[in-house]
């Protein structure tokens, strides 16, 4: 689940975890965007799900996934680092059940 680290967004990803989790055996959490003041570790552990990777914002990110094109392909930047470390997250044995050790 990518979500910012803002109090709104915090809420809905609560709503989130609590309705679609259940069906599903592994869910992380990629905090997005600015600093805010809220610890995206601190979000992870409110949501109790472990923080896969943090990603600053990527210009053009939202409105491309709004507009339903998705994230525009690019060789370098913020969501491509994201990526790599939540697959590498995701990749330890010890998360394999979702749940941080």
């Amino acid at each position: 689940m990518a979500t910012p680290v803002t109090r709104p967004a915090g809420a809905a990803a609560a709503h989130a975890v609590r309705t679609l989790t259940p069906g599903v055996p592994r869910t992380f959490l990629v905090a997005r965007g600015p600093a805010t003041g809220l610890d995206p570790g601190e979000v992870s552990q409110l949501l109790g799900v472990p923080l896969a990777a943090e990603m600053a914002d990527q210009r053009g990110l939202t409105e491309a996934v709004e507009l339903g094109v998705g994230p525009l392909p690019r060789r370098r930047g913020p969501l491509l680092r994201a990526v790599r470390a939540t697959l590498a997250r995701v990749d330890r044995p010890d998360l394999r059940s979702g749940v941080a050790t």
